[in-house]
């Protein structure tokens, strides 16, 4: 348990060199790993009209080209990233280019609220903590230190989602 805290704090620290990143439209930014991994990260900002602020949300899809062919092709369904295997020792770097960009926007359109959904809901329809969710928070917390996770429960149900965390920057 030590060493996944001390992993944790150490991811949060996105000290990895990012990749390097474009934004290809508005609210959309392409970045390529070292394995060919092309990661499609989705930003759109709007404003949260119950708490009358800015927020973004973050979602993003991986895809690798065809063993076969060589071609990609773009899978923008919910699931997309969930069929791409990513873990090829490149986690470090591709948070950190996340952090960047997610700071970009941020101070760029002056956000208040970032939104995202860590992980898949259990087989019981729950949302139950996940390890990709604790990587989130762990990292989220180490970048923006003052920042309050709001779940989903009876108080922000209207706001939240069941699945998704709303992080209030202060």
């Amino acid at each position: 348990m030590i060493l996944l805290k001390s992993l944790l704090l150490e991811v949060g620290e996105a000290s990895a060199q990012s990749y390097k990143w474009e934004e290809v439209d508005n609210g959309i930014i392409e970045f390529e790993t070292g394995s060919a991994v092309v990661y499609r990260v989705y930003i759109p900002v709007f404003t949260l009209r119950k708490l009358d602020a800015r927020a973004i949300e973050v979602t993003f899809t991986a895809t690798t080209p065809d063993p076969k062919t060589g071609k990609r092709k773009l899978d923008t369904t919910a699931n997309a990233s969930s069929r791409v295997v990513t873990n090829k020792g490149e986690l470090y770097k591709v948070m950190a280019t996340i952090t960047k960009i997610l700071k970009y926007y941020v101070n760029r359109y002056k956000v208040k609220y970032i939104m995202y959904e860590p992980g898949k809901k259990a087989e019981d329809g729950l949302h139950n903590p996940s390890q990709r969710e604790e990587l989130y928070k762990a990292f989220i917390k180490k970048q923006i230190p003052n920042a309050e996770f709001i779940s989903h429960n009876s108080e922000h149900g209207p706001i939240v989602q069941s699945g998704q965390i709303l992080v209030k920057i202060k």
